[in-house]
């Protein structure tokens, strides 16, 4: 109902599909982060100084809209606010297919736009003569993802990670969440933990994503029936 009111559902989804709510609890981990923040801002206060903190959730979920805000406060109209994969500021920023799955890029000024198109050589030079500017490229993203997908739908994902990386593009593989616990991040990161379960069988668990030197976060060591 917060993702609902806030405006959340009416931003998330493709442009002709319905409103789509978030299937994770994003709201709830942003409301507790403000709420930790907003927790350490008030004790920096020297003294017996005491005050409230009062975040909401709903406070939190709006904040959180801030690709979508400047359009909507500066009065610009648009028939849905849904964009999908792409990104309401910039172009091109979506998943794109390659030959043997699917692959995220996003450039987020003209530099960048400008390191793709010299790595896709004559194909490349064409689509930055075609949209030379970010508002060309926000104002006629159909086109521009059409001119992304043709030469990503050539490459495998290894090869569009490598190129794209080697330009200092943000690019990456969509990582099938039926791979966990087995993923290669997951594994880099220790974020899978092993836990006792009933009849001394052995479970996976989510690790903690606080990294301490000192107190670092924990992990169950028992999974309950």
């Amino acid at each position: 109902q917060i993702q609902a009111l806030s405006g959340m559902t009416d931003a998330t989804g493709m442009p002709d599909s319905t409103p789509l709510s978030v299937a994770l609890p994003l709201i709830e981990q942003l409301t507790g982060i403000h709420a930790a923040a907003a927790v350490l801002a008030a004790l920096r206060l020297s003294g017996a100084v005491r005050q409230r903190v009062d975040i909401s959730m709903y406070d939190a979920a709006f904040s959180a809209m801030t690709t979508f805000l400047p359009a909507a406060l500066g009065g610009v109209r648009k028939t849905a606010n849904r964009v999908g994969n792409r990104h309401p500021l910039s172009s091109p920023w979506n998943v794109y297919r390659a030959s043997d799955g699917w692959v995220l890029v996003c450039a987020g000024n003209d530099d960048q736009w400008q390191r793709i198109c010299n790595l896709m050589g004559h194909e490349g030079q064409q689509l930055a003569a075609r949209f030379p500017a970010i508002a060309d490229r926000v104002a006629q993203v159909d086109a521009v993802d059409a001119g992304m997908q043709s030469w990503i739908g050539r490459h495998t994902i290894a090869a569009c990670i490598r190129q794209f990386a080697s330009a200092g593009i943000p690019c990456g593989p969509i990582a099938p969440v039926d791979g966990f616990p087995r993923e290669a991040n997951l594994d880099h990161r220790t974020m899978i933990r092993t836990a006792a379960a009933a009849g001394g069988r052995t479970g996976f668990v989510a690790g903690s994503p606080f990294r301490m030197s000192r107190t670092p976060g924990i992990a169950p060591v028992s999974i309950s029936a």
